[in-house]
């Protein structure tokens, strides 16, 4: 099982959760994805808050979400995100998750970098795992 070192709130996430928190819009989690970038382990944090996507293969994962607004300035987003669409296995750095604004485009919302990279098993129908996880 993998362990991360943390989610780092990118700069165009910051801008999206406070455009969200201003104006009142609708936020979807559009997608979960993990990356195979080797030089995510070692990223500084300013360095993550730069990216506007995710390097090198990424692989999106099937999830389920609740997301809810705690406080006039927080929201909370809870997720459980599986193998189940996994053809072949895999070697993941990191976790990345990409919100969309309602009417606008995808954007890369956070990411966290795996302690140590982390095979993923292609699911075979007996296998699933999942990985829950929580953002604020």
């Amino acid at each position: 099982m993998s362990q991360f070192q943390g989610f780092t709130i990118t700069s165009d996430g910051l801008k999206l959760v406070q455009d969200t928190l201003q104006n009142n819009t609708t936020l979807t989690l559009n997608v979960a994805r993990l990356t195979d970038d080797p030089d995510l382990l070692t990223m500084s944090v300013d360095s993550i808050r730069a990216l506007s996507t995710l390097p090198v293969k990424t692989t999106n994962l099937d999830f389920e979400t609740r997301m809810s607004r705690t406080t006039d300035n927080q929201i909370e987003v809870d997720a459980m995100i599986t193998n189940q669409n996994v053809k072949q296995n895999y070697t993941f750095t990191g976790l990345g998750i990409v919100f969309q604004q309602a009417g606008k485009e995808d954007v890369l919302f956070a990411v966290a970098p795996a302690t140590v990279a982390t095979k993923v098993d292609a699911f075979v129908g007996d296998n699933s795992y999942t990985l829950d996880l929580t953002i604020k």
